[in-house]
């Protein structure tokens, strides 16, 4: 491709361009000879006007030098004469003329370049054909460089000479149907070669064509001429293949065959086509080889999932869950396992020589356990990439996840002594001597697992405090370590009010209760005022799972007035003590006055103090906060987004200049909210192995029928009361709702109705014996 540089000027008198002297072939030429030797053409002396016999010579010119250009003869052209000939032709509004004749000789040479590929053997026709593109393109980007000056001002209706050259070569040439079938046929036996043979021999040619027809169009040209036929040729390879290989290998086998498939058809789209072609591919794969043969692999009777699950292989069930992933059909797979847990589970629970041996059971429970988990981590798990890092992460099959978990909790239930057998298996732990913490913290954890699934929890409650009450009476525990460490986890499971008769039983409530009556009392005979009203509990540090902040936040004046009250109070009474104010797990009630508006709000202790702060100024910036309240700054951060978050109960309570952002900086300002509003006018801010004879547990079950009467009255009689009427079949829904320890039958709900119903408390609609009315 020759390279010219020039430079035009226009004269005046002539109307055209003036060029540069150009040397000649003998070396010599002065600027003054070349000036002087100029011929000036007639139209010029004619004042300027291109008779059309004259624009017809110059066309005639320019086809010749077209010509040259595609018989790779362009040594002997002057780009600069030429790149003048335009631009008169041009200049005298002839472009038209240049727009026919430029498309007319294009398609020529394409037309002819057409014969000469088809005459080429099959062998070379490939090769062929890419090499005349290549010396196409050449040839077009060198007419395009004489065509610049029109392509500039005018262009082809918008098109550009390159982009014209390449639609009229694809549509003349590789559309032509003869090449185009020549070109399927030929591309297709260079693929099929290395896919049964491992004949590479090809593949960059097939490559080659590829970003031939892309350059062209992809969905013009590639798709349908090349694309279309490598997938409807792969379509008929894989369904011969995956006929062959099921019938000759196991379900893991297949499986481990098709994703090598993939691979490999994978490596060839980026070897030697499109990338748009693989994610096509692929689901040709997937419908040929695992869609129709899903079902079929996962029922093979010996190495589908029953026998995978029976032998608890897990590489195995891994390639069936990968199967099952890639198409989509999870569902296939998850009812299986579930089916199989879930029958195998109940015949080992409800096993009678396992019932004599509550420890064995639950230890047995627990081991299935953790087979569920290593199931799940394992097998029912994807590669997912995890943000910020280049690791990748596994990650569990969400609904793989919840129907194990169902299962299991079904198992557990199977057995309706296994709430008693929990307490029993905890309480022989408890009892057994040499047991480190570390063995204990782990143990309760999965013990923790196992109460979560209980469906009678009132149940293991009363079998926990009775074997409880049995080790503090008679001194039966190892150690106090292990009773706060399991209570503690209980409590964080169930919550305060299922824990707080446990926690009776260690008196340290009632030893708050009378302190904080002997500190009233002390401030009164001193003559202290008690305002702001505090409340302290005591608690004794070996009973509770509390631990001291990392820095003691200084509390404001207002609290710490009565703080150092309560101090002196304390240790007028008590000698040898040591106070720990732990600040951060406190709450505080603040009284908030907006205008006209008051609220009452529970808000976290530094919630308050930083609330404290806008007493005195309205606005501050979050640096001048953390000045003010001494609170550490990711403490602070995360406060201070409690009270600017707002929720469907109460709106924003402070505002933060980023109000759309919950990323803060020292410069961010917080402001008192003017327009907050509340639904109502209170609201919280949110931020033992001794065997029971038969007789004691039917003693012990009749006391748990008995709490649970009351319980569901009060469960009837709250909802009755809010609701006056509802539907029988609405109020079983209501009641299994509200009731958290335990499930209550349909029949015990029923029989409490009645008992409800024979005093008083409701009654039966007239209209509808189904319907009931509430009494006030």
């Amino acid at each position: 491709k020759l390279q010219f540089l020039y430079l035009i000027g226009i004269g005046a008198a002539t109307g055209g361009p003036t060029p540069h002297t150009m040397p000649t072939e003998g070396g010599g030429g002065s600027r003054s000879s070349a000036v002087r030797n100029f011929h000036i053409p007639a139209y010029h002396r004619n004042q300027g006007v291109l008779a059309p016999l004259a624009a017809e010579e110059k066309w005639r010119i320019l086809e010749k030098a077209i010509s040259q250009i595609f018989l790779q003869m362009p040594g002997k052209l002057s780009f600069q004469s030429l790149y003048t000939e335009v631009y008169h032709l041009m200049h005298h509004q002839y472009e038209e003329r240049l727009q026919m004749g430029l498309k007319t000789s294009l398609t020529s040479h394409v037309m002819t370049m057409k014969g000469a590929v088809m005459k080429a053997s099959d062998t070379a026709f490939l090769e062929t054909l890419i090499d005349t593109w290549k010396k196409y393109k050449e040839s077009v980007s060198m007419v395009r460089d004489v065509f610049m000056y029109y392509e500039k001002y005018c262009g082809v209706n918008g098109t550009k000479v390159n982009t014209l050259g390449v639609e009229l070569f694809g549509h003349y040439l590789l559309k032509n149907p003869d090449v185009a079938k020549r070109i399927k046929r030929l591309t297709n036996d260079v693929i099929q070669r290395e896919r049964t043979d491992s004949d590479p021999t090809g593949q960059y040619l097939v490559k080659d064509i590829t970003n031939m027809m892309c350059d062209v169009s992809v969905d013009g040209v590639y798709e349908p001429l090349l694309e279309a036929h490598f997938l409807s040729a792969s379509r008929e390879f894989c369904e011969a293949e995956a006929s062959k290989l099921f019938a000759a290998s196991t379900s893991p086998q297949y499986i481990t065959a098709v994703f090598k498939r993939i691979e490999m058809e994978q490596q060839r789209v980026e070897r030697s086509l499109s990338p748009t072609t693989l994610p096509k591919i692929k689901k040709v794969i997937k419908d040929k080889m695992l869609v129709e043969y899903i079902t079929p692999l996962l029922e093979k009777e010996d190495t589908g999932a029953v026998p995978a699950l029976k032998n608890w292989n897990l590489d195995h069930l891994a390639l069936l869950y990968q199967a099952v992933h890639l198409i989509g059909q999870t569902d296939l797979l998850l009812g299986i396992i579930t089916r199989f847990l879930l029958e195998d589970g109940s015949r080992f629970i409800q096993e009678r020589e396992m019932n004599e041996s509550p420890v064995q059971l639950v230890d047995g429970i627990l081991k299935r356990r953790e087979l569920y988990d290593a199931l799940l981590d394992q097998a029912c798990s994807c590669t997912v990439e995890k943000v910020g890092t280049m690791l990748p992460k596994r990650q569990r099959d969400k609904s793989f996840e919840k129907e194990i978990r169902q299962s299991f909790v079904l198992v557990v239930n199977k057995n309706n002594r296994f709430a008693e057998y929990l307490s029993t298996a905890i309480d022989a732990k408890l009892r057994k001597r040499g047991v480190t913490d570390d063995e204990c913290d782990i143990y309760f954890d999965k013990i923790i697992i196992l109460y979560q699934c209980l469906q009678d929890k009132d149940v293991f409650e009363r079998y926990f405090k009775q074997h409880l009450a049995k080790r503090l009476l008679l001194s039966k525990q190892v150690g106090e370590d292990g009773e706060r460490l399991f209570i503690s986890k209980l409590k964080a499971e169930s919550g305060h009010h299922f824990t707080t008769k446990i926690e009776g039983m260690f008196n340290d409530m009632a030893n708050s209760q009378e302190n904080m009556n002997a500190y009233k009392l002390y401030c009164q005979n001193n003559g202290t005022s008690t305002t702001p009203e505090l409340s302290v509990q005591v608690l004794t540090t070996g009973f509770w799972p509390l631990t001291k902040p990392a820095t003691d936040i200084p509390l404001p004046p207002a609290l710490e007035a009565p703080k150092k009250l309560f101090h002196n109070y304390y240790f007028s009474k008590h000698t040898g003590r040591r106070l720990t104010w732990l600040t951060s797990t406190g709450n505080a009630d603040v009284k908030y006055i907006i205008g006209n508006r008051k609220y009452e709000m529970n808000v976290h202790v530094l919630q308050a103090i930083i609330l404290l702060v806008f007493n005195t100024r309205d606005e501050i910036t979050l640096q001048h906060l953390l000045e003010a309240t001494e609170i550490p700054l990711t403490e602070l951060k995360r406060q201070v987004l409690s009270l600017t978050m707002l929720t469907k109960n109460y709106g924003r309570i402070l505002l933060k200049s980023c109000a759309q952002s919950k990323a803060m900086n020292g410069d961010t300002v917080i402001s008192i909210n003017s327009g907050f509003s509340s639904k109502h006018c209170k609201f919280k801010v949110s931020s033992v192995v001794l065997k029971e004879t038969e007789e004691q547990a039917k003693a012990t079950r009749g006391a748990v029928g008995e709490d649970r009467k009351w319980q569901i009255d009060a469960i009837i009689v709250r909802i009755m009361k809010s609701r006056k009427v509802m539907e029988h079949r609405c109020l079983l829904l209501e009641v299994a709702k509200l009731a958290s320890v335990f499930t209550p039958s349909p029949d015990d709900v029923k029989k409490r109705i009645e008992s409800l119903l024979e005093r008083e408390y409701i009654e039966r609609s007239s209209e509808s014996r189904s319907t009931y009315v509430y009494l006030a």
